[in-house]
């Protein structure tokens, strides 16, 4: 056992990777995360311009869409990377509201109801009224966050 793995009262042997460990790969892990979030936009815009999950699972999108969605999405990444570093420029919101508008898009048939649904079914008045509405500020705050996690990350 190496000086660097003895067993300190702080430590469990019932850890699979250390803190240490983890930490040396942290930049890598940020940036495979910040690329998982760009492709849930990227898929969200694509699900929403071929039609929905539907036409997807027929393996008949509305291809149209779809490229218009694949131009539209590398326009809108392009000028939020750009222009990320100044969030109140016009462009930069333009592109960060259509983005996150097309992710919210195609996600709300999926995530909507039953995310509603069980908001819904949590006690109190606030929930049973409010259930559907909340869902829908979780769905696009979630979208929100997909665009602009990526550049934050990605770019310096």
């Amino acid at each position: 056992m190496m000086a660097h793995e003895k067993d300190t009262p702080r430590t469990r042997r019932a850890a699979i990777i250390s803190r240490t460990a983890l930490s040396s790969h942290q930049p890598m892990i940020t940036r495979a995360l910040a690329g998982s979030l760009w492709g849930v936009s990227l898929v969200g815009g694509l699900l929403w311009a071929g039609g929905g999950v539907p036409p997807w699972l027929a393996l008949a999108p509305n291809w149209w869409g779809v490229g218009a969605a694949l131009a539209c999405q590398l326009v809108c990444s392009c000028v939020q990377w750009v222009w990320c570093h100044d969030g109140w420029n016009p462009y930069y919101l333009l592109a960060l509201a259509v983005s996150s508008t097309t992710t919210a898009l195609g996600y709300w048939p999926i995530l909507h109801p039953p995310l509603a649904t069980v908001i819904a079914a949590q006690d109190g008045a606030v929930w049973h009224q409010g259930g559907s509405y909340i869902a829908g500020t979780l769905i696009v705050i979630g979208a929100i966050i997909a665009d602009i996690y990526p550049e934050k990350v990605l770019t310096n």
